[in-house]
């Protein structure tokens, strides 16, 4: 679609979805949506705690597979950019601003997977997407929504007031208790997680 979808207005010169790897593409991009697109939407807006949970580890389980995979980098499929690589951004970018705090996707930072952050410098350091990302309206947008509208109960720690808790007025055994059901939820995750391995580069 974005070859050719938009008639005139389409750069023919720019192929997003190569025929040789369309297969994969597909395949990854439908991996990559259903546990980390769309899991920290379903994190952030759970309304059960094992809604939460169900949700929280595949984020990471996938995380992980992406930084296996991106040793290989500097783009998911080797040296050629494509459609996945701005699927995936699009999350990954807004991932410590919001996700990570607003919506409890606390497990880790991307920061802290050193593939996948080295993985962004380059795609920001494109024009067209350097143009199109600014941080402060997303902070703004999500910040907006306010806690009211996810319930304290599908959180991992919340207060006893009933609104989410930040970091700074966790006390050690909310923290511990954090820890435990997060750690809980990886490895759920990591048991039932769909057995493909994002680790090996498509042909």
């Amino acid at each position: 679609m974005f070859n050719c979808g938009f008639g005139a207005l389409a750069d023919s010169s720019i192929d997003l979805c190569p025929d040789d790897l369309r297969e994969a593409i597909d395949a990854l991009n439908h991996a990559t949506y259903a546990s980390l697109n769309n899991g920290v939407q379903r994190a952030g807006f759970a309304t059960t705690q094992a809604a939460y949970e169900e949700a929280f580890g595949p984020i990471f389980a996938t995380l992980d597979r992406l930084e296996r995979r991106l040793k290989s980098g500097p783009f998911l499929f080797g040296d050629r950019l494509t459609v996945t690589d701005i699927r995936v951004f699009v999350t990954l970018a807004r991932f410590n601003a919001a996700y990570h705090g607003l919506f409890k996707c606390n497990l880790r930072r991307i920061a802290d997977h050193a593939n996948v952050s080295a993985y962004l410098k380059p795609l920001i350091a494109i024009p067209a997407f350097r143009d199109a990302f600014n941080l402060d309206p997303i902070k703004r947008g999500y910040y907006s929504i306010g806690a009211s509208t996810r319930p304290a109960s599908s959180r991992s720690a919340s207060s006893s007031s009933g609104r989410r808790a930040e970091p700074e007025s966790l006390d050690s055994r909310q923290i511990e208790a954090q820890m435990i059901v997060q750690s809980r939820a990886f490895k759920i995750a990591s048991r039932r997680w769909p057995p493909e391995d994002f680790s090996k580069p498509e042909p």
